[in-house]
């Protein structure tokens, strides 16, 4: 007999872009542009992992899995039950 278990992990990055404004442009603007993502061409230049945390682990039933992952995975609705059961993490404990 198995179970599920459904664990929510917080992972924290720290971002940073170079923004180039007018000098009369306020910072808030290079604020927005990052955080609206208002166009593609923004890259950043360096990330750096900052941690990351657990935030809840429950067991669930196949059927609240099967619902979760169609709500989270939704350009994946074109799979089977079984193909979506795949992305079930197996541990092997023999």
């Amino acid at each position: 007999m198995s179970k599920i278990i459904l664990v929510e992990q917080l992972v924290s990055f720290r971002i940073r872009y170079a923004i180039e404004l007018a000098d009369d442009a306020p910072k808030e603007w290079a604020e927005e542009t990052v955080i609206d993502g208002e166009t593609s061409d923004v890259s950043d230049f360096s990330a750096v992992h900052i941690g990351d945390q657990v935030i809840s682990s429950r067991q669930i039933t196949e059927e609240e899995y099967l619902k979760l992952f169609d709500e989270d995975n939704d350009y994946l609705y074109e799979l089977t039950d079984e193909r979506k059961k795949e992305f079930i993490y197996k541990e092997n404990n023999g």
